[in-house]
């Protein structure tokens, strides 16, 4: 996000959606982080988490109302459903927009120009989708990752049997990142460069289990 804000000359961002392709497996190391997290952090505590905006400092607009089918922007075949990553990567791009707001806020109190113009805007809000190719497919996904998620929260046998495999297992993880959106004025970059793709390659076995 902060490079499509760049991109775009740091004017005010909109209601903005992000499609991340992955292939290849996960490594053990970030199944058993996800079962620990579960198992040791009060579940309280997890809902707040997972509020919106749980980790900036400064509030921002609501997000979307969840949906199982999205769509990269109007008119775009790029259609998919939830994203594994989808919450966590939100909750982090949230913060990085409330550090921006915050710091603007200083600056402009302290009567200081510098940074100002970095902050996404108070309009901005941050969606990921995984891309299916097409809507049926899109819906399955959804249903399935929401499925196993809440077993995972509330069934405790079948993390036992997530954590049963002691071997290790090599993780070989693509994402390709696309981004759309709105934005608030007129923007000085070039939005029709912006395109970032960044493969990620483990080359060194991962053992999923717990010490």
């Amino acid at each position: 996000m902060h490079l499509a804000s760049k991109t775009l000359g740091y004017v005010p961002l909109g209601t903005s959606m992000t499609s991340a392709g992955l292939s290849g497996g996960f490594p053990g190391g970030t199944i058993a982080s996800f079962i620990a997290t579960l198992e040791d952090v009060p579940f309280n505590h997890l809902l707040l988490s997972s509020c919106d905006w749980s980790l900036s400092p400064v509030p921002g607009a609501p997000s979307p109302t969840p949906s199982l089918v999205h769509r990269l922007g109007p008119g775009s075949r790029i259609v998919g459903g939830v994203a594994f990553f989808g919450r966590i990567n939100r909750a982090l791009v949230q913060r990085t927009a409330g550090l921006l707001e915050f710091a603007r806020r200083e600056a402009r109190l302290g009567g200081r120009d510098g940074g100002v113009g970095a902050s996404y805007g108070p309009a901005f809000t941050y969606t990921e989708f995984m891309p299916t190719g097409n809507t049926l497919v899109a819906s399955i996904l959804s249903l399935a990752l929401w499925f196993v998620f809440t077993t995972l929260a509330f069934a405790a046998p079948v993390r036992i049997v997530f954590r049963s495999n002691p071997h290790p297992r090599r993780a070989n993880l693509h994402v390709l990142m696309l981004y759309t959106g709105p934005v608030g004025g007129q923007a000085s970059g070039d939005a029709a460069r912006f395109r970032a793709r960044r493969p990620v390659r483990s080359r060194h076995p991962t053992r999923c289990d717990r010490s």
